[in-house]
C-alpha cells in the first residue's frame, strides 16, 4: 500500500511521501536502540525532533509553521539558569554604605510613605534596580525611582 514517487510517476504528494519516509527510517531506528519501548511510545519524540531539526542557515519546521522558536523542558531551565546568573553580575555593589527609604504601599491615610531607614547594598547597571538591606537583615529588591537615597 505505501508508494513513494519516482521520477516517472508525479501524480502524489511528494514532500508528504518523503516526510513519511524520513519519520519511517527514524522510527527503526530508535525501536532498535531502544527495544523496551513501543512504537506509539515513540512517535510523538520522533516528530518532535523532526519538527524543531533544521540544516543550517535554514528555520526549521516548527518556526515556519509558529513563526516562533521552539520551546522545550531544557530550554527552559537552561533560560532560567542563565536569566540568574546574568541577574546577580547585573548588580554594582557599592563601596561607601547609604542609607535608603523606599516608597510603602499606604494602607491608612496617615501612615508614613516611606520605610524605615535601610542600608544601600547594590544598584543595577541599568540603574533601575537596587538592593536594600533592612534592620531586620532581610534583603529586599526595589525600583529605584520609588527610592530615596541619604549620604
Amino acid at each position: 500500500m505505501s508508494s513513494f514517487i519516482t521520477p516517472l510517476n508525479s501524480s502524489g504528494n511528494a514532500f508528504a511521501e518523503r516526510h513519511i519516509e524520513c519519520l519511517q527510517h527514524t522510527l527503526t531506528k530508535e525501536m532498535l536502540s531502544q527495544s523496551g519501548k513501543e512504537w506509539d511510545d515513540l512517535v510523538g519524540l520522533i516528530v518532535y525532533y523532526y519538527n524543531i531539526s533544521s540544516k543550517q542557515n535554514q528555520p526549521s519546521p516548527y518556526e515556519l509553521h509558529f513563526s516562533r522558536l521552539p520551546v522545550s523542558p531544557l530550554s527552559l531551565r537552561l533560560k532560567a539558569s542563565s536569566f540568574i546568573n546574568n541577574k546577580e553580575k547585573e548588580m554594582t555593589n557599592l563601596l561607601s554604605a547609604k542609607t535608603a527609604y523606599y516608597k510603602k504601599k499606604s494602607t491608612r491615610k496617615l501612615e508614613p510613605k516611606y520605610s524605615d531607614p535601610c542600608q544601600l547594598q547594590s544598584i543595577s547597571n541599568d540603574k533601575k534596580t537596587a538592593l536594600l538591606i533592612t534592620h531586620d537583615g532581610r534583603k529586599l529588591r526595589r525600583s529605584t525611582r520609588n527610592l530615596k537615597v541619604k549620604g
